[in-house]
């Protein structure tokens, strides 16, 4: 005779040890996630992680005073994460291995730099102008991103 406590109502498994299979099942999902990110966007992660590096030197060299203590020196750092984002459109376009959409690469490029440009001239007024450009460079981008062909 199977004793009732290891065998479920109907001859299964209990409810208890089947919650417990599916929270190491979970477990063990957590654990992958970020390899399984990085395997499906190689570089997209790496371009995530220079633009931590770049974060890293950048307080670095102001918190050593290498850098003036002006709303300026803001401006480079949103500027190289710009230009990372500017790098990645490019080796997506060129390298058939790591070719998707842009769009996103596109959009995050074109709001850190205008963020830069803002900060660079620390006049307020000139998010007047800025955001808005910004808003609209960012549906274009939108929009083509739907119109250009997938393959």
């Amino acid at each position: 005779m199977t004793d009732p406590e290891v065998r479920g109502p109907a001859g299964g498994v209990p409810p208890r040890y089947e919650k417990q299979e599916k929270g190491q099942e979970k477990q063990e999902e957590k654990g992958r996630g970020s390899d399984e990110k990085y395997e499906r966007n190689p570089l997209g992660f790496m371009i995530f992680a220079i633009d931590l590096f770049w974060l890293g030197v950048y307080l670095l060299l102001r918190n050593r005073h290498v850098l003036a203590q002006t709303h300026q020196t803001w401006a480079y750092l949103v500027w190289g994460i710009a230009g990372l984002a500017a790098v990645e459109i490019v080796i997506r376009l060129m390298v058939p291995r790591w070719r998707r959409a842009i769009t996103g690469p596109f959009v995050w490029g074109v709001i850190w730099a205008g963020v830069g440009f803002g900060l660079w001239t620390g006049n307020n007024n000139d998010w007047e102008i800025i955001g808005p450009v910004i808003l609209i460079a960012v549906a274009l981008a939108m929009v083509l991103g739907r119109l250009m062909p997938r393959k």
